[in-house]
């Protein structure tokens, strides 16, 4: 399957049956830092599974959820001079939008799912303004469920990485000097 565009990012669904990738081909000329179009094909096929859609923000990282029915984006719009950082989840055959944007105060360094597909953890970069955190989000509601969770003083407590459990009830997160920590907190 040969597939046009300027592709940036892209990931295969658990069952090998979908494509998605970010084309950064079609550009807004109002939005200075670029757009992207979200697109999804069928990998028997080769069409694609639904029309295009256009994120209006710039999409740093996609992934399909485990049972490949759900696609994540974490996106970036601006706001002026300032960033604004989402994360958005779709619904990987119909192309709609599944939760409303999930904003962030930082760029994310990272986001897992748990198993059922029914939390999301995600993870903050470092700034200068903003120490690594770690929050629990229902994906249907766009809410979060818990957190922010983080290890303490902003020079040592940042957190790298988070894992959920398979119910999505635990959080292990772990920052730079190897610290680990379990919450339970729902």
């Amino acid at each position: 399957m040969k597939v046009d565009g300027e592709n940036t990012r892209f990931t295969i669904s658990p069952d090998g049956q979908r494509l998605a990738f970010v084309d950064m081909t079609r550009r807004r000329p109002d939005f200075d830092q670029g757009s992207a179009t979200i697109r999804v094909f069928d990998t028997g096929t080769g069409r694609e599974a639904f029309p295009a859609r256009e994120a209006t923000a710039l999409v740093t990282g996609l992934a399909f959820a485990p049972a490949g029915r759900r696609l994540v984006t974490d996106l970036i719009r601006m706001d002026g001079l300032r960033p604004q950082y989402f994360l958005q989840i779709w619904d990987a055959e119909s192309g709609r939008p599944l939760s409303p944007p999930l904003p962030h105060l930082a760029s994310l360094s990272s986001w897992e799912r748990s198993p059922d597909g029914t939390r999301l953890v995600t993870v903050t970069s470092l700034t200068p303004s903003v120490q690594g955190e770690a929050r629990v989000w229902d994906v249907t509601s766009g809410t979060v469920v818990a957190g922010p969770f983080h290890h303490g003083a902003s020079s040592t407590g940042r957190v790298l990485c988070a894992s959920l459990s398979p119910d999505g009830r635990l959080l292990a997160s772990a920052n730079e000097r190897g610290d680990r920590r379990c919450c339970l907190e729902w």
